[in-house]
């Protein structure tokens, strides 16, 4: 493990750009919707309905309502490479697809503690993540700060991996983007919606997390 402040990159495991690159182009981009619709969500969730974000749907494959994206051996070898606990739910990952331009303003996750990111496209990762601390503030999930001082409350910039996978803390401010006009992103994402980003540091360094 390589650690960061707010991020750690998981050495213990390389893994296949190229190949995940591949499976997307021959499969998986004529399956891409807006997020709200993947995740069969109503116009409550604005959030969700916001331009610019959207992901895979394998369901829409053969139109078969119990396809998921393990279903793709590049995809499941990854998915039973680390010992989550409780075991990580196969809904509990997704491939998210962002048109240029968009921008993840600086934010605090809503139900993700932390999530592990395989960048996909570009190959060199893309457009950075961006860390941010403001002290003394007790954060909150679901937080969005529009009006952040970026430059004042800058804590540091990483260029995500594209030889290992990345574990990023979601309690921590965090942004990205806008996505550079010239940039397909597409990056597989596990969410870690019941341990903490700690846990899984704590399991890195045990050497428990990855098989």
């Amino acid at each position: 493990m390589i650690q960061g402040k707010y991020h750690t990159v998981i050495d213990e495991l390389p893994y296949d750009r190229q190949e995940l690159e591949e499976l997307y182009y021959n499969e998986l981009e004529e399956l891409v919707v807006q997020y709200g619709a993947k995740m069969r969500w109503g116009p409550e969730k604005r959030q969700s309905w916001r331009p610019g974000i959207n992901a895979v749907d394998p369901t829409l494959k053969d139109n078969n309502d119990d396809a998921r994206l393990t279903d793709y051996p590049a995809i499941k070898k990854l998915f039973d490479s680390f010992n989550f606990t409780p075991a990580l739910d196969p809904d509990d990952i997704d491939i998210l697809v962002y048109d240029k331009g968009y921008e993840f303003v600086p934010h605090v996750d809503f139900k993700q503690n932390g999530v592990i990111m395989f960048p996909i496209l570009p190959d060199d990762g893309g457009t950075p993540i961006t860390y941010y601390t403001i002290p003394g503030l007790d954060l909150e999930k679901y937080t969005k700060f529009h009006d952040l001082d970026k430059d004042k409350y800058i804590d540091y910039v990483y260029k995500y991996s594209t030889e290992f996978p990345t574990l990023s803390n979601g309690m921590c401010i965090h942004g990205v983007g806008p996505i550079e006009k010239q940039e397909t992103r597409v990056y597989l994402r596990f969410k870690i919606l019941k341990e903490t980003y700690d846990d899984i540091v704590s399991k890195l360094k045990e050497g428990t997390f990855v098989k």
